[in-house]
């Protein structure tokens, strides 16, 4: 699963987008956008909290799930690539 991004991607998806640095906007919105990043309960991202090992367990969960999928996609593409 690739995302494509517009060229000047927005974090409008979660409630405190404005506290969001401008240099990780780009990196945060990637990870929304492939679904390892969800925000809390109340659709904030909280930029400024620290991480509990929960978020990490969760964001790690999230991204082992993805992975044999992408390698997939990946390979699919090299194979086409190489045709």
């Amino acid at each position: 699963m690739f995302v494509r991004l517009p060229d000047a991607p927005k974090i409008n998806a979660f409630a405190d987008a404005g506290k969001i640095g401008k240099w990780a906007a780009a990196d945060v919105e990637v990870m929304r956008l492939c679904g390892l990043l969800a925000g809390d309960n109340n659709g904030n991202f909280n930029p400024s909290s620290s991480v509990t090992r929960a978020e990490i367990a969760a964001i790690l969960q999230r991204y082992f799930e993805m992975l044999p999928n992408a390698l997939d996609e990946m390979y699919s593409r090299f194979d086409r690539i190489l045709d």
